[in-house]
């Protein structure tokens, strides 16, 4: 015979019991994850072209690399793209998933980056980012279900920028150029997440573009000390990707954008 106690605790069982059979019917859904990683690089244009742009962001893992369509159609994360005042002109969403092979580095990049430098970017973007002042952000699609949320943005053009900064502080002094093969490059605070949303982070360094299939040493390639291409086919000590002449020793830069060599007549002309 049971005793009370016995049929005071008979009731605590069955809440056990509906919640274990609930999870046998309706499995708990997997959010994305993509937060954990941060933005390292960004570049507005190559050797005078404003179409040769590219993002590098470095993630936490492969595990943080869903950022295309999960279950649905809408991309988990996206790109979003802001001129000198803060309004958004652009956004990209992934359309797939970065490679979850190799390095944590993902290079996005236009395919005029790709025809200039001869890098595969792991995914191609459209050219969107704003010359000289703005912002681009790598941001959670409100659009997908069930979405980490993530926003971390990188703001330059000192005073020229006059837009919100998304809590990152006062915009970087740097303004992004197109001549040259510079661009606003993480110097410091590889943290991932919200922890590297920094705008103080960055300063104008030459490119050093490294996707997933970049050959060298992980911890550099991830710290944007050397992903840059080792070609040097004029072997005058400055890499191909930001020598403007690769194919003359005697000539690095051309900072006028204009394939001229510097300080040469105008009919002295590099094709």
């Amino acid at each position: 015979m049971k005793s009370n106690a016995d049929y005071r605790r008979l009731p605590c069982a069955f809440p056990r019991l509906l919640w274990m059979l609930v999870l046998c019917v309706f499995p708990v859904v997997t959010i994305a994850t993509n937060h954990v990683l941060r933005i390292n690089e960004i570049s507005a244009g190559l050797n005078g072209d404003a179409n040769a742009q590219f993002v590098e962001i470095v993630s936490g893992g492969h595990g943080q690399k869903l950022w295309g369509p999960g279950g649905g159609t809408e991309s988990r994360t996206m790109l979003a793209f802001f001129d000198s005042t803060g309004a958004e002109t652009s956004r990209f969403k992934f359309p797939a998933d970065p490679p979850k092979v190799g390095n944590n580095t993902v290079l996005v990049a236009t395919a005029a980056f790709a025809t200039r430098t001869g890098i595969t970017p792991d995914i191609i973007m459209p050219p969107a980012i704003a010359v000289g002042a703005g912002k681009v952000c790598f941001k959670h699609n409100p659009a997908a279900v069930g979405e980490f949320f993530i926003n971390l943005c990188v703001a330059y053009g000192g005073a020229g920028y006059t837009g919100d900064t998304e809590g990152a502080g006062p915009p970087s002094a740097v303004s992004l150029p197109v001549v040259g093969a510079t661009s606003l490059s993480r110097t410091s605070n590889f943290s991932s997440g919200s922890d590297s949303n920094s705008n103080a982070s960055f300063a104008l360094r030459p490119i050093t573009p490294a996707a997933t299939a970049t050959v060298g040493v992980t911890d550099d390639l991830e710290r944007n000390f050397n992903g840059e291409q080792s070609t040097d086919s004029d072997n005058d000590g400055v890499f191909d990707i930001i020598d403007a002449f690769p194919f003359d020793p005697a000539e690095t830069t051309d900072t006028d954008g204009d394939a001229i060599v510097e300080f040469q007549p105008a009919n002295v002309i590099h094709m």
